[in-house]
């Protein structure tokens, strides 16, 4: 037992010299540091220290602003190679095909129904208002030759021409809402 006593003792004394050591150690290097206020400090001296600071701050953003960047390409490359590969195939080619139809289908359907639409009705219409609304010579005696020796001239009243005018406002009205609506 007293033998045990005696270890337990050494054990202390041996432990508690090195703790000891190493706070000792710990205090002089914390001795080396000066704390001093702001307001002690000369104004120049002050603003290289913020400065100082502030480029370390700024150089931990930077550097972390270029990990997220260099992620974030390397993320896109690995992307566009995938989509590009996946693009080369048959199931690729159909599904660019559908998203571009998706994207831009319903404008091309209403420009290829409404372009011929528009071509067609203002042939009809111009052709309508010459027939009706211009006046002209027809006809009335032809000799046994053939030539013609008496016309009459129809004019055509104001109501035709405001007619004709208000439906073609009607139709353009009506086209530009199939191609751009």
């Amino acid at each position: 037992m007293k033998r045990l006593f005696v270890t337990a003792i050494v054990f202390a004394l041996v432990t508690g010299f090195n703790v000891t050591s190493a706070v000792a150690d710990d205090t002089q290097q914390a001795d080396d540091r000066i704390v001093v206020k702001k307001s002690d400090l000369p104004p120049d001296l002050l603003q290289k220290i913020e400065q100082k600071q502030q480029v370390e701050k700024v150089g931990s953003w930077v550097g972390l602003g270029r990990e997220v960047g260099t992620a974030v390409n390397e993320g896109l490359k690995a992307v566009t190679d995938h989509a590009a590969n996946f693009g080369k195939t048959g199931v690729g080619m159909f599904v660019m095909v559908m998203i571009a139809w998706k994207v831009m289908g319903v404008d091309l359907l209403q420009l290829a129904i409404g372009l011929p639409l528009l071509a067609i009705g203002t042939g009809l219409f111009t052709w309508s208002y010459s027939r009706n609304c211009i006046p002209r010579k027809i006809p009335v005696e032809l000799t046994s030759e053939g030539k013609v020796t008496r016309y009459e001239v129809t004019k055509p009243n104001g109501d035709e021409k405001i007619t004709h005018a208000v439906f073609f406002l009607v139709f353009i009205v009506i086209d530009a809402l199939v191609m751009f609506v």
